[in-house]
């Protein structure tokens, strides 16, 4: 399980409880980026992405750039 779960859970739980749990988390992120996956393959999103994808790779090549500039320089 993940570590946020097992610190919510009691630690002497019954094993049908934590597959219980785990079955939720399952469905919850499969139902999570389902739902992404569907809003992001749409018409309009897909347009705007074309749209903005110069500036937006330039602009995460400078974020990555300025990280790594960082690195380099030995900053905490």
């Amino acid at each position: 399980m993940e570590p946020v779960v097992v610190l919510l859970l009691p630690q002497d739980t019954p094993a049908w409880m934590d597959a219980t749990v785990l079955a939720i988390v399952a469905l919850n992120e499969f139902a999570w980026f389902a739902l992404l996956a569907l809003l992001f393959s749409g018409g309009a999103a897909r347009a705007f992405y074309l749209r903005a994808k110069r500036w937006l790779d330039r602009a995460m090549g400078g974020v990555l750039g300025l990280l790594g500039l960082r690195l380099a320089v030995g900053e905490p």
